[in-house]
């Protein structure tokens, strides 16, 4: 479904953008359309809707690019775990049954991939809103910088009605 599709007649939305109810979501814009008319928040993916009524928001908080925080531990995780393979392995040269090349292998494969994960967590940067209402607590996060607009939409048609 798309979002003129589910909106009604003469309904129009003041903002739009793409956007994702994952935070893991990485394609450019997000998966669905978050949009604002002057009485609801409309989120669109595929045949799910959400439809939150304005009256019914009580706090916007906005998040703009942040970097990854998953991406960040397991990337110093993975780099540190190599690294400490790769002392253990230095110290007990010859003591350990698994071949030393084995060890120096993954020694090497976990800090390349600790590495790999802290830089792709720079590429897939994204900005959050979360819009709570007195039952649930709504999360989209996107790659859009304009998601804040959404946040300054709610709070103008807010103040019109």
């Amino acid at each position: 479904m798309k979002l003129n599709e589910y909106l009604i007649d003469k309904e129009s939305a003041s903002v739009e953008v793409g956007a994702s109810r994952s935070a893991e979501q990485v394609r450019s814009g997000g998966s669905g359309t978050l949009a604002c008319t002057p009485y609801r928040l409309v989120y669109v993916d595929g045949n799910d809707v959400t439809d939150i009524s304005l009256k019914g928001v009580n706090s916007i908080q906005y998040r703009g690019m942040e970097y990854p925080k998953s991406y960040l531990v397991s990337g110093v995780g993975a780099t540190i775990f190599g690294l400490f393979v790769a002392l253990v392995m230095r110290g007990a040269s010859g003591v350990e049954p698994i071949p030393e090349g084995a060890v120096w292998g993954v020694a090497a494969l976990s800090i390349a991939a600790g590495i790999l994960t802290l830089v792709w967590g720079l590429f897939i940067r994204r900005a959050s809103l979360k819009v709570h209402t007195p039952n649930k607590t709504y999360r989209f996060f996107s790659t859009d910088s304009s998601l804040k607009e959404i946040g300054h939409a709610v709070r103008g048609h807010e103040m019109k009605n």
